[in-house]
Formats: C-alpha cells, structure tokens, sequence
C-alpha cells in the first residue's frame, strides 16, 4: 500500500468526528451567540500554533495544531450554515488543474494560469453585463483596440449608454475603466476581473470592508457564504 495512503483507506470517522464536535460546540453553548469573527481569530491562532510546531518539528504538536485547525474550520463552516465537505470540493475544483513548480517549498502557479497579468492599472474585464450604477462614468476598451489607443482617446461616458453584451457581432467592450473612484462595482462570481497586482478595497455579502490585492482575494462564489465579495473598487496608486 502506498505510504501516503496508509491509514487514510477505509478510514470513516470524519463524519462522526464531526458531529461529535458540533455536539460539543452545542453543549458549550458556542452557537447560542456565535462570534464569526472571534472563530475565524481562533483558527489564524490554531495555524500559528502549528506552524510554531512545524518549526520545531514537534510532531506530538504537529498532530494536536492540524486537529485544533481541523475543529476551528468545522465550527466555522458550521457557523456559514455551509457543508465542510462542500467547501473542500470547491476548494479542489480550483486548484486539480493548476500547473506551476515548487519554489523553496511552495507551489507556484504558472504565470499563464494567472488571468489579467497584462491588464493595466484600474481597467476590470467586461463581464457581458452592466455591473456600475447607470450614471457611473467609465471609459472603455473595445476589441482590436490597444490600451494605448484606449488610454490616447479616454472619454468616459454614462454606463447607461453603453452596450455591455459580448455576444453580439461588432465592437464589444473588452474591458472598462471607472472614472469615479468612489463607484462600487457590483460582483457575481468567477474569475478575478482585474489585474492581480491591483489593489482594491472589497465590500463582503456581511458589510465588512478591506482592503487587499486582488491576487490575495476569493473571487468565486459560495452558496450561502456570507464572506463572498459583493462590491469592488480598484484603488489606483500615486
């Protein structure tokens, strides 16, 4: 049997693991009034713990950190009324195809895989749908045109004036740019629409706002998640 199967085979505790967990968590009363944030604290302290004892090639320690990580995740899941299981496919489902190489013990992604690397400053990918408020002003690439065109003949103009449907025969906007840096662009889902170096300030389904680069963001969707993106703005640098 392969070494790195050993032990895994057959193996069907997770499921009542799991309940036995929530049944703890209920009985502790963690999910009378249940603090996301606090939880999601706890499993960043859980990861630290162990990647302290990863350090120290402690195994004992090793084993107790993934177990502490394992249930904070669980109750998280739990707290997003999402299935652990359901949320370990997505996860899956977004990396099974990925190509790259090891770099000092990291897996990095090809440099092909990484959509929009050649994306200017600010411009976000057309979608085939209007996803500003109809007065938002933007400027907008067409297909065939060069950025350098584009940028030449900036003119920004209500989004409610502009075709945004890519399935039609003709010019079809490639790719926008919003001229108030104060509009929000609503998000639906799927790839990251910008740039990965960008910088953008998101608004999550729950209110929270942050601001990080884009690369460092989950773009897709997930059903029920509270902590999916609902709006985006690119913060241009000075």
């Amino acid at each position: 049997m392969d070494s790195k199967k050993e032990g895994l085979q057959g193996d069907n505790r997770l499921p009542d693991l799991k309940d036995n967990i929530l049944q703890w968590a209920e009985e502790k009363g963690i999910f009378n009034s249940p603090c996301v944030k606090s939880q999601a604290l706890k499993m960043a302290y859980e990861a630290g713990e162990l990647c302290d004892a990863v350090a120290k090639q402690d195994k004992p320690a090793v084993i107790d950190g993934i177990g502490d990580a394992m249930v904070t995740l669980i109750l998280l899941a739990e707290m997003h009324k999402l299935n652990l299981l359901d949320c370990l496919q997505a996860a899956y489902d977004e990396i099974k195809d990925r190509k790259g190489q090891m770099v000092d013990g990291v897996f990095v992604k090809d440099q092909a895989e990484c959509a929009n690397t050649n994306l200017p400053e600010g411009w976000i990918v057309n979608t085939g749908e209007q996803l500003v408020d109809d007065d938002t002003p933007v400027a907008v690439k067409f297909t065939g045109v060069t950025f350098d065109d584009a940028v030449r003949h900036y003119s920004a103009f209500p989004a409610k004036d502009l075709r945004w449907d890519t399935r039609s025969e003709g010019c079809n906007i490639d790719c926008y740019k919003v001229a108030d840096p104060d509009a929000w662009v609503r998000w639906k889902g799927g790839d990251c629409p910008v740039n990965p170096d960008t910088v953008v300030t998101v608004r999550l389904e729950n209110g929270e706002e942050m601001m990080r680069y884009a690369c460092l963001l989950r773009w897709s969707k997930m059903k029920g998640a509270d902590n999916d993106i609902a709006y985006f703005r690119v913060v241009l640098q000075d």
